[in-house]
């Protein structure tokens, strides 16, 4: 009897932990066709092969991304310096 080994899928979390960047970035890098992924429904899998694959392609470092980059959590926010502001109205 011949026994299949089912390959581990990854949610777009995990493959987006493994890369260490956000979940949006994972999805932008797959509708680029970077990485290979099925849509199952609703859901997003990628086989643990085709993430390595991605990993081990060197595309990041071609194309001047980093492993691990992430975007910014929060938006740019301006700093004012609030004694400038009230010198200037004084």
């Amino acid at each position: 009897m011949c026994a299949i080994a089912m390959e581990q899928e990854l949610t777009l979390a995990e493959a987006a932990a493994s890369l260490g960047v956000s979940v949006q970035t994972v999805m932008r890098r797959i509708k680029a066709g970077r990485i290979k992924a099925r849509q199952e429904g609703q859901e997003w899998r990628i086989r643990e092969s085709d993430l390595k694959q991605y990993i081990n392609s060197g595309y990041e470092q071609r194309h001047g991304e980093k492993p691990g980059d992430k975007p910014p959590d929060t938006e740019p926010v301006n700093i004012v310096r609030l004694d400038i502001l009230s010198e200037e109205r004084g």
